[in-house]
């Protein structure tokens, strides 16, 4: 899932099998898992579904949070030019990063689909 803060410039990727009750504890609404409190009130973006098991969302998520350093995309992201995805990476460069794991079939063989929420 991505999250956008709805006060500063932050973003947010996660992984949850529940990306609407994780954004509660995100929120602190509800206890559980730990959560950035910084960027608060946070908004769902969007969240990607699909995926066969625990361990290709984990994947995907690291790749999507780190594009500049996965094996998947690494090379990609260079030559695109860009730069390293961090708290401030804005939602524009996330979507493009999601895009590019979406197009190059990072993992194909997932029948994954991107819910858009706001």
């Amino acid at each position: 899932y991505l999250l956008r803060s709805a006060h500063t410039r932050r973003t947010y990727v996660g992984y949850s099998p529940d990306p609407f009750r994780r954004l509660r504890q995100h929120n602190g609404e509800i206890a559980g898992g730990s959560a950035p409190t910084a960027g608060r009130p946070w908004e769902l973006v969007l969240f990607v579904r699909g995926f066969r098991s625990k361990h290709s969302a984990l994947a995907f998520e690291y790749a999507w949070q780190k594009p500049h350093s996965s094996r998947h995309t690494a090379r990609m992201w260079g030559v695109l030019g860009m730069s390293k995805c961090s708290v401030r990476t804005s939602v524009s460069v996330r979507r493009r990063a999601l895009s590019m794991l979406l197009g190059h079939g990072v993992l194909g063989h997932e029948p994954l689909s991107v819910c858009e929420v706001a």
